[in-house]
C-alpha cells in the first residue's frame, strides 16, 4: 500500500515579525502546508513569498489562525517567512510535508469555524460523501486551553459494515500548549483505507471556554490501494485488508 505519509515537520514560536517556522528539507513534488497561529490585538499574517496560497484565514480580535499550501514543491530547504500586522504578542509557525500527493495535488475543499465555547465544532460537518484517495488536515488554535480531541472516521470498513480498529486520524503534530500565550494542535489523516463514505469528524473539547479558531481542508493524492498477489501453495491469494483472500494449497 502506498499511502500518504507525513515526511517531515517543524515548528517555531516567537513574538516579533516576521513569523518563520524552523526549516525542513522537502522532497520535490510533495505537498507543503504552513500554519500560523497568532495572539494579540487584531493580529494578522501575510502570505509567505514563493508561491504559497492561502487556504483559510480565521481572523479575530485576539486570536488568528491562517493556513497556506504549496503543492508540488521544487525541493530543498523551506522555512516560509510571513510578515505580521496588528499587535502580535505571540505566534506559533509550523510547516508540514506530505508524500504521495503528486504533481496534480490540489485543494478539494476547506472550512473554518470560530467561537468561544468549550465544545469545538465538527469542522467537516455537512460535507456529504468523500471521493477516494484524500488527505485531510485539521488545525485549531486558542489561548491557553488544553484540548481533548474527538476525531473519528478514516477507518477501513469491512463488507459486513463493521469498521475494526481505531480512527485513522493522527495524534497532534507539532502541538503546543501555552507557548507564547497560545495553544495549537494539528491533525491529519488519509481516507485510503476507508475509500468512499461519509466525511470524517474532527472536533473535541477545550479545558475552558475561550476564543478558538479552526481550519479543516482536504486534498486529492496519488495514494493507491494494495495490489498484492502471492503464490500460496500454488494459487494466487489477493490481499483484501486485513487478510489474504483466495485458494490455498491448490
Amino acid at each position: 500500500m502506498a499511502d500518504v505519509t507525513l515526511r517531515s515537520s517543524a515548528s517555531n514560536n516567537g513574538t516579533t515579525s516576521p513569523a518563520t517556522p524552523s526549516s525542513i528539507t522537502a522532497q520535490a513534488g510533495n505537498l507543503l502546508i504552513a500554519t500560523y497561529a497568532l495572539i494579540g490585538t487584531s493580529p494578522t499574517v501575510g502570505a509567505p513569498a514563493g508561491g504559497w496560497t492561502n487556504i483559510q484565514a480565521v481572523s479575530g480580535a485576539s486570536v488568528t489562525l491562517s493556513v497556506f499550501m504549496l503543492p508540488n514543491n521544487t525541493g530543498g530547504a523551506f522555512n516560509p517567512s510571513s510578515t505580521l500586522g496588528g499587535t502580535v504578542t505571540g505566534w506559533i509557525a509550523s510547516i508540514y510535508e506530505f508524500s504521495q500527493t503528486g504533481a496534480n495535488c490540489q485543494l478539494q475543499g476547506s472550512a473554518q469555524a470560530s467561537a468561544a465555547t468549550q465544545q469545538l465544532t465538527n469542522i467537516f460537518s455537512g460535507q456529504g460523501q468523500m471521493i477516494p484517495n484524500l488527505l485531510f488536515i485539521y488545525t485549531v488554535a486558542r489561548a491557553t486551553a488544553s484540548i481533548i480531541a474527538q476525531n473519528t472516521g478514516l477507518t477501513f470498513v469491512r463488507p459486513d459494515g463493521l469498521a475494526p480498529g481505531a480512527s485513522g486520524w493522527s495524534g497532534s503534530i507539532q502541538g503546543a500548549n501555552g507557548v507564547q500565550g497560545l495553544s495549537y494542535d494539528f491533525f491529519w489523516g488519509s481516507n485510503l483505507a476507508q475509500g468512499t463514505g461519509p466525511f470524517p469528524s474532527a472536533s473535541g473539547f477545550i479545558s475552558v471556554a475561550e476564543v478558538w479558531k479552526q481550519v479543516g481542508a482536504w486534498f486529492n493524492t496519488t495514494a493507491t490501494q494494495p495490489s498484492v498477489s502471492d503464490n500460496i501453495g500454488g494459487n494466487s491469494g489477493i490481499y483484501v485488508p486485513p487478510f489474504y483472500q483466495g485458494m490455498i494449497g491448490g
